[in-house]
């Protein structure tokens, strides 16, 4: 699993004379900021362990977009039935992921099947 760190660099940038701000507020800021971002990667890092474990649902991962945003994990793309759109939200809770889930993965229409006439 990956780690999350502190961006040293990135702490310099801010004690700059064009961030007067002092040490302390950086290093809160930046600390917030970290663990938000950790937070984030650990979440994607779930579903995508969650997508190697349902196999039905792995099949059609490269279908489906998902992003965090504001504090919510946000679904999108397609699947190609019904029953796979109802699993992804309780799969990826079982897999730990608490935060508020926006499913907007719309369901693949059918092929239409010429009739011979």
């Amino acid at each position: 699993m990956q780690s999350c760190h502190v961006d040293f660099e990135r702490v310099k940038t801010l004690r700059s004379p064009l961030h007067p701000t002092t040490g302390t507020e950086v290093m809160s800021q930046l600390l917030e900021a970290t663990q938000s971002e950790c937070q984030v990667q650990r979440t994607l890092q779930r579903i995508e362990g969650m997508f190697q474990e349902h196999e039905s649902l792995g099949r059609h991962a490269s279908k489906l977009k998902i992003t965090v945003q504001e504090s919510k994990v946000v679904l999108g793309g397609t699947l190609p039935s019904l029953e796979l759109r109802r699993q992804l939200v309780p799969s990826i809770r079982q897999a730990g992921v608490l935060w508020r889930i926006d499913n907007n993965v719309a369901v693949e229409k059918p092929a239409s099947v010429a009739r011979a006439s």
